[in-house]
């Protein structure tokens, strides 16, 4: 059995000239004091293989780095070696899992970033298009609001006028018709008996003391039919009473059937059957070839205060009376 020799027995020794001349790395060891700890050690150089691993960054491949491995191993001492291994095998590690966390991120980011894209793109425009209808809701509600208020002005303004024409037309046909009734008694005032009699008919029975004011045209019509009758009237002529007109009086009642007041009831007649008839929106028939004209009541109005005069005083009150009288119904006529 043969023994082997050891690498470091002397046979195999290199000088300290040729170890200056061959490719080796010498290794100063630390400063170690009693208690086995280091004082002082020489700053340890940068590997071949570390060099290596910080140029190359990782993205050799298997093979290269195996074959720089092989190298390093050859030239450098299995320590060290494996110290650079550990080394470079963390720097791999850090740098990957640096790189690994940078496009983690980038593609997280870029992901979520779409994602959000895609959702705010969609609340954006559903909120767009509920503002936007908001708004035309609220255009059009204000367009409505001053439609409807200038229809109400223009209705107001059109009835306004209606309601003005409608006014001036019938005094129109108030002052006309008063012209041609006023021009026709005038010339014919025959009928001045008959309106006697029916304001004499509306006194109550017991009647006593009648005057009867006419104008100063029919005066003496009324005072024959007086005498003929043998009634026991009293005829006195009025300006304020206009031809064809009369206004009967006791002591207790008063009956107007002048032309200016049984026109104003002729008017206030039609006036208020237009009424009735618009409201009740309905129209009277009459049938072919007939007509009716209802007449106007009579104004009966009581006096309110009756004193017996001797026969001497009763002129002058009745003239009295008589005047203020035609002053009030002349000022009715004017209204």
């Amino acid at each position: 059995m043969s023994m082997q020799r050891h690498i470091f027995d002397g046979v195999n020794r290199v000088s300290q000239k040729n170890l200056e001349s061959q490719p080796v790395l010498a290794w100063v060891p630390p400063t170690i004091e009693k208690g086995g700890k280091l004082v002082q050690a020489v700053p340890r150089e940068t590997s071949q293989f570390e060099q290596f691993v910080t140029q190359s960054s990782g993205d050799a491949a298997p093979d290269a780095t195996a074959s720089a491995d092989k190298q390093s191993q050859g030239n450098v001492s299995p320590e060290r070696y494996d110290a650079g291994y550990e080394q470079g095998l963390l720097l791999g590690r850090k740098e990957g899992l640096s790189k690994g966390m940078e496009e983690g991120q980038k593609a997280g980011y870029e992901e979520g970033y779409q994602q959000g894209l895609q959702a705010g793109q969609a609340e954006g425009l559903a909120q767009g298009e509920q503002q936007s209808q908001a708004r035309i809701d609220q255009a059009l509600q204000e367009q409505l609001q001053t439609l409807n208020a200038l229809m109400t002005h223009l209705t107001h303004a059109l009835n306004e006028q209606d309601y003005q024409l409608e006014q001036a037309l019938l005094q129109l046909v108030k002052t006309v018709s008063k012209e041609v009734v006023g021009r026709d008694l005038s010339l014919d005032s025959s009928h001045i008996m008959q309106l006697i009699k029916q304001a004499l008919g509306a006194l109550p029975a017991t009647r006593e003391h009648v005057r009867i004011y006419v104008s100063q045209q029919d005066v003496e019509l009324v005072m024959k039919a007086a005498e003929q009758g043998g009634e026991n009237w009293r005829v006195i002529a009025s300006n304020a009473i206009e031809p064809g007109g009369c206004r009967v009086e006791t002591d207790h009642s008063l009956v107007d059937f002048t032309v200016a007041e049984r026109f104003q009831q002729a008017i206030s007649h039609v006036i208020d059957g237009r009424t009735a008839v618009a409201g009740k929106q309905s129209s009277i028939s009459i049938p072919d070839g007939e007509s009716w004209e209802a007449a106007p009541e009579p104004v009966v109005k009581p006096i309110l205060s009756v004193s017996r005069d001797s026969e001497a005083d009763k002129p002058e009150k009745m003239s009295e009376q008589a005047a203020r009288l035609s002053d009030d119904w002349a000022g009715s006529d004017d209204d």
